[in-house]
């Protein structure tokens, strides 16, 4: 999804049947702002209810976590379907093969399945990886777009779940946790950089296509660096809870 555009598929229309001209996104806008205002309050909506049910209401937050979870699912479902449908295919576009892609899938499997490694890799890579298209979203199409929706919602659904499984689940991530994480993601650029120099694409900003990555260098040495940033960023984000460990066990 990431990086994508949709504009062969909807466009509003005038009652005359003319194509109207998408309004364009522009990165700390009104419109930016009140697309993260929205995707917070959602957010953190099914935080407050799944920590108040949790302990009281158990069936209720099982099914708020499914729910989630099925929506999650049938959103990237519909997402990858449709790229993939012949007359939409584009090698440089339509494979799942963003780290936003695949964190979507791992969150609703993570909030379905307690797998710890599996829910450790949305927490890492849902924050750490995917929390910076709040800020600096990939992102041309505005509200008029049906693109704009779905990045939001994507980014929503992989942040907000990796939110819940910390403050619901009551993860807490440890040493073991983040060496997973990185692991993966090591994985990752190892199957995801032969794919991009084999089709001269650039998922997950690590091919030698163009991409607003080139701030960090030319390729390839700019995967090694962006690898480098991730597991910096990925380590910042274990600190805390290591912290809060030692402080519980200091209590001890």
């Amino acid at each position: 999804m990431c990086g994508r555009h949709w504009d062969r598929w909807w466009r509003p229309r005038r009652a005359d049947d003319a194509v109207v001209d998408v309004e364009g996104f522009q990165s700390g806008s009104f419109v930016h702002a009140l697309a993260v205002a929205v995707c917070v309050a959602a957010a953190a909506t099914a935080c407050a209810l799944g920590r108040r049910w949790r302990d009281s209401r158990p069936g209720a937050e099982q099914r708020l976590r499914l729910g989630w979870a099925a929506f999650t699912l049938l959103t990237q479902a519909f997402i990858i379907v449709w790229w993939l449908l012949p007359a939409n295919f584009s090698w440089r576009a339509s494979l799942p093969l963003h780290i936003c892609d695949v964190v979507a899938v791992l969150a609703a499997a993570a909030l379905v399945v307690e797998r710890r490694w599996l829910r450790a890799v949305v927490y890492f890579w849902g924050i750490g990886l995917s929390l910076i298209a709040f800020i600096m979203p990939v992102l041309t199409e505005g509200p008029a777009h049906v693109h704009f929706y779905l990045f939001w919602l994507t980014h929503l659904e992989i942040v907000g779940s990796a939110l819940y499984l910390v403050m619901v689940t009551r993860l807490r991530p440890q040493w073991g946790d983040w060496r997973i994480a990185v692991g993966l993601l090591a994985g990752y650029y190892a199957l995801v950089v032969p794919v991009n120099v084999m089709l001269g694409t650039y998922y997950g900003y690590i091919g030698p296509g163009a991409s607003k990555a080139d701030v960090l260098g030319p390729w390839p040495l700019r995967a090694v660096v962006m690898l480098m940033l991730e597991v910096v960023g990925l380590t910042l984000l274990l600190v805390p809870w290591l912290f809060v460990r030692r402080q519980a066990e200091s209590r001890h």
